[in-house]
């Protein structure tokens, strides 16, 4: 699952690499940051929070789109420890992450033989996803109910180039720390796009739900509900302090070659393994994800 996620911020950041040599352009919206105890301290803090609310930021949205009304309660509580970061900052309490250049902005020779390596890599890799579909038919397995992890992290990391390249991070935790600092420090508003994007991802997400029949209405609140809220919160907070959610630091950061992603991934998988540890130890019930031959199983369901 781990190479999955890799594959795609290799996607990324070889499609967006080859768009910005070839069209001499790069995102305005594309960010990058200094590493520091701060990134390893927000890691910590979020990937505490994805354990507690059972998922991370693009989990949150998936379980959501499959009917699970009580994320919302993760959105709110990420919005809210958003915000008290944002006012941490506003009472000089906090300080804000140092800006660095990402790869997009660095003039050099290297960036050449690195779209070189990436594009050789890809067209290897799209043969072989090729070859798998070869002997099946390509619209049967296109709206099939699961994908592979490399299928998926293809389609994930082509689209997410593409949007990468035309606009930069689009993310949902992006619009939602944009909607906190325009309340604490009338920053501009988020750019209505955002939104747009937004809703967008969360339609696909329910479509796919319905497709696969994975879709299933759970509206009535129960314990698990303030384990949501609370893991927003913190995922919300550690979110501002890295800065950037996983979902930002899988695909925008990391492809961004920014100086806090690799950090920032390391100390978010250390506070989610230490927290199900923790939760384990009290006798909550962790499922065991099986990963191999490319699919991943909960139990015995892909």
């Amino acid at each position: 699952m781990l190479l999955s996620f890799i594959k795609a911020s290799v996607w990324i950041l070889g499609i967006t690499l080859i768009l910005t040599e070839v069209f001499s352009l790069y995102p305005l919206q594309a960010y990058g940051w200094q590493a520091s105890v701060g990134t390893m301290i927000g890691g910590l803090i979020f990937g505490t929070g994805a354990a507690l609310n059972g998922g991370c930021a693009v989990s949150t949205l998936t379980r959501l789109g499959n009917g699970n009304l009580g994320k919302l309660l993760t959105l709110a509580g990420f919005f809210i420890g958003v915000l008290c970061f944002d006012f941490l900052q506003a009472e000089k309490l906090a300080s804000a992450p140092l800006p660095a250049p990402t790869i997009f902005e660095i003039t050099s020779n290297w960036k050449i033989w690195l779209a070189g390596s990436i594009s050789l890599w890809m067209c290897w890799e799209l043969g072989r996803l090729m070859r798998t579909h070869l002997n099946r038919s390509f619209f049967r397995d296109l709206i099939a109910p699961r994908y592979k992890l490399s299928s998926a992290a293809f389609i994930i990391g082509a689209s997410n180039g593409f949007l990468f390249f035309l606009y930069g991070i689009w993310l949902h935790t992006r619009l939602m720390g944009e909607m906190a600092r325009h309340l604490v420090f009338e920053a501009p508003s988020p750019d209505p796009l955002l939104g747009i994007l937004f809703f967008a991802l969360l339609t696909g997400i329910s479509i796919s739900a319905l497709h696969s029949r994975r879709f299933y209405l759970e509206w009535q609140p129960n314990v698990k509900w303030l384990l949501y809220f609370t893991g927003g919160i913190f995922m919300g907070i550690g979110s501002a302090v890295m800065p950037g959610g996983n979902d930002v630091i899988w695909l925008s950061a990391l492809p961004s070659l920014s100086l806090h992603a690799v950090p920032a991934i390391f100390s978010i998988l250390v506070g989610i393994a230490v927290t199900l540890f923790a939760l384990r130890y009290v006798g909550l019930n962790i499922q065991h994800v099986d990963c191999r031959g490319d699919m991943c199983k909960v139990g015995d369901t892909p």
